[in-house]
């Protein structure tokens, strides 16, 4: 193709090929003059201080002309503009945000195309050096509106031609909506050579502070981020805090070793209270299997000259003879069938006081009857005898 160093096969990573402005038109997260670069590696990303001038934004250079990989731009939508000493710096302005929709150009439709995805393309800066002439002109020629400096190209939008400008004017300029609105909202702009849609038109105040006032938790410092012209704060967060707006706190090796070491004795506590219910429930249903056993057949100890019950006091004092003597006074007692009919009426178990019994009981196995034998006040006296 004379004239054009670039072919169909020059455009890397799915670029599309355009013939007429002899470019690649890359596709989103590539940029570079054959589509080579991609901006997963965005230096303004990597390093978010290529660009500390006031009023300033880092952008990827989509042309990758200059080995710099970045330009920085002036932020428009904050109230920026580039100054005209051409230095590099950026000065505040007054700015009015305009949607214009166009539906003819010069007499032809206003026909949308792929290549004006970005601003920056020939076709982009082609096609809106036209519309930029006409609006300015059309404003310069009113007295309200006559101090403006600049149209800025934000971006184009399908159906017809949306075009989304910054219209720029002196910071101390009076300049309101509604005379920018009566200048650029009509049929038709510059002798007819746009044709536009005012009731699909706007004029507005810009948008909000890309960094409002506090945006940033926790001493973090707010930067425009995002790709023009959709820019939005990103904070960048001081030692120890993390998030979009630096709101988490980032677990440091000690703030770990704390959490682990507080669910470990967590999980030990559980199990010393699982264990202690467990011996206690254990505990619980062996003394409730003692009191049923012991209801007919109460455990006796034995003194020198008598039975005592051993649950109950002896007027004596004296101490109970070994377990074994007991077991067996027990089972002498539950083998007497006479005895345990009459167990209801004859014997008294609970809260007595006993005095000595006046006969040893019989250890040999042989049945054994008590009958009481004289009671007095509280006391009891029983006498045993053989069946």
């Amino acid at each position: 193709m004379p004239g054009c160093a670039l072919n169909p096969d020059s455009c890397e990573n799915k670029g599309e090929f355009l013939k007429e402005p002899c470019e690649c038109l890359c596709p989103i997260g590539f940029a570079g003059v054959y589509c080579e670069v991609s901006t997963a590696t965005n230096p303004c990303v990597v390093d978010p201080d290529l660009c500390p001038g006031k009023g300033q934004y880092c952008e990827a250079d989509t042309k990758v002309t200059n080995g710099a990989e970045y330009v920085c731009k002036c932020n428009i939508q904050g109230g920026y503009a580039a100054s005209k000493k051409e230095d590099g710096t950026c000065i505040e302005v007054k700015t009015l945000r305009s949607d214009l929709h166009v539906t003819k150009i010069d007499g032809k439709d206003a026909i949308y195309k792929d290549a004006y995805r970005d601003v920056n393309s020939a076709d982009s800066i082609k096609i809106f050096e036209g519309v930029k002439n006409v609006m300015l002109e059309a404003l310069k020629n009113n007295p309200a509106t006559e101090r403006a400096e600049d149209v800025i190209l934000i971006s184009i939008k399908n159906g017809s031609l949306k075009f989304d400008t910054a219209l720029v004017f002196p910071k101390d300029d009076d300049v309101t909506e509604n005379s920018v609105k009566d200048v650029l909202l009509n049929d038709t702009l510059g002798n007819n050579y746009l044709d536009v849609d005012p009731d699909k038109s706007t004029v507005s105040e810009p948008p909000p502070t890309i960094c409002p006032d506090g945006f940033c938790s926790n001493d973090g410092t707010c930067r425009q981020g995002g790709t023009f012209p959709d820019l939005k704060p990103i904070c960048s967060c001081a030692r120890g805090f993390s998030g979009t707006t630096c709101g988490f706190t980032e677990l440091t090796p000690f703030v770990i070793a704390m959490i682990a070491f507080g669910g470990f004795a967590a999980l030990i506590l559980a199990m010393v209270l699982v264990y202690w219910l467990y011996v206690r429930t254990r505990r619980d249903k062996g003394g409730k299997v003692d009191r049923e056993d012991s209801t007919f057949a109460p455990a006796w100890g034995s003194s020198d000259d008598g039975f005592v019950n051993k649950g109950v006091d002896s007027e004596s004092g004296d101490s109970f003879e070994s377990n074994e003597r007991m077991d067996q006074l027990a089972r002498d007692l539950k083998q007497s069938n006479f005895l345990m009919k009459r167990a209801k009426s004859v014997y008294q178990w609970g809260s007595l006081k006993h005095s000595k019994a006046q006969s040893q009981p019989s250890s040999t196995g042989t049945p054994v009857m008590l009958e009481l034998r004289e009671s007095i006040a509280d006391r009891r006296w029983y006498t045993a005898s053989n069946i």
